[in-house]
């Protein structure tokens, strides 16, 4: 179930050193989400072989930004040349369903407005409860706003 509107709640969560590469965490976090996980958008960051078809084994649809040294090589992962060849094939439909990433980016973005992004623990283990409980905070808010907001859309405030 796709949530629509701006109240998005975060699914999953992996707290990690600030020096710690993206890439391996992308299957962690998703294999957190039950159920279908549609299109999968994420920047060079994100973009590997093992990513790309993790996510088609999953039933989504992969839109990794490619690296400008990339090759369309699947060295066993197909679901990577089938994403290269659906860009090849028409960037512009492409760039449109990838560019669904900037609702992420807006969450990302939202959360830090609204929990303030810096943290008041000193410590490791403190700061990763500080985090979650921030997301806790941040999720219930978000399903306070789309509550009222049905009500109000359906007559009922």
């Amino acid at each position: 179930m796709e949530i629509k509107g701006p109240e998005k709640p975060i699914y999953s969560i992996e707290v990690t050193k600030a020096t710690r590469h993206d890439s391996p965490l992308l299957i962690p976090l998703l294999e957190q989400i039950n159920g279908e996980i549609g299109d999968v958008c994420g920047d060079k960051g994100l973009s590997s072989r093992r990513n790309a078809q993790y996510i088609a084994k999953r039933g989504g649809t992969p839109f990794l930004m490619m690296k400008k040294n990339s090759t369309r090589k699947s060295k066993g992962y197909p679901a990577w040349r089938k994403m290269h060849k659906s860009r090849e094939k028409d960037e512009k439909a492409w760039d449109k369903r990838y560019h669904k990433r900037s609702n992420s980016e807006a969450g990302f973005s939202s959360f830090k407005q609204q929990t303030n992004s810096y943290l008041s623990s000193r410590n490791r283990k403190c700061q990763t409860n500080e985090i979650w409980l921030k997301t806790i905070g941040y999720n219930i808010r978000q399903l306070i706003h789309r509550t009222i907001r049905l009500a109000i859309t359906r007559g009922e405030l």
